[in-house]
């Protein structure tokens, strides 16, 4: 797919009025089919989880499946040879961006063992800055995988979003990644 149909439906995406999940549910999951006045039609997700909505719009023919009791939501692509997962956690103070950074290196070593050339980015996500690391893992003696991972802060909580496939398919998915990170919109849920 090409990159101007991401920018297209990213600048979409951040044109829509915010709307109200309804339901008594601890999660709501649920897609819309957005029409915009240009550029083709794509589909929105829209996840609430307690009360916090997040937006996003996955790559055309990707899978999304959502996880309440992991508070994980997974992408995979068709070939199922790059993904994005969602990893969602409240109750969190908000602290710096530099704290964010240590915690998330912190945890990224600890989760994947093996990890090498751990290299700092810095990423727009939802209109703000965030601190990510990109790494590789032996995956076993023959495979090689490459991860990028950045988290945002929101009022009570944080997501981490973890980018993943082999690392010979890594520079094609780069630009999937980018556009996807571009889509996302965090807002708390309409009561």
């Amino acid at each position: 797919m090409k990159p101007n149909y991401w920018i297209g439906a990213a600048l979409a995406l951040a044109l829509l009025p915010a709307q109200a999940s309804t339901g008594d549910s601890a999660y709501l999951f649920r897609t819309e089919r957005v029409n915009p006045l240009e550029g083709p039609p794509f589909t929105l997700y829209r996840l609430r989880v307690e009360q916090v909505e997040f937006l996003f719009v996955p790559p055309p023919g990707w899978s999304v499946k959502y996880d309440p009791d992991k508070k994980t939501a997974t992408l995979l692509a068709p070939d199922l040879d790059g993904g994005v997962t969602l990893n969602i956690e409240f109750g969190e103070e908000e602290t710096s961006a530099a704290t964010h950074g240590e915690d998330l290196k912190s945890r990224i070593l600890s989760r994947h063992k093996g990890a090498r050339r751990l290299r700092e980015y810095r990423r727009p996500v939802a209109g703000v800055e965030c601190v990510g690391y990109e790494f590789d893992r032996p995956v076993d003696n023959d495979l090689l995988a490459s991860f990028r991972v950045v988290q945002l802060a929101f009022s009570g909580g944080k997501v981490e979003f973890e980018m993943n496939s082999s690392s010979r398919t890594f520079a094609g998915f780069d630009p999937l990644f980018s556009v996807f990170l571009s889509s996302v919109r965090i807002q708390r849920a309409a009561q």
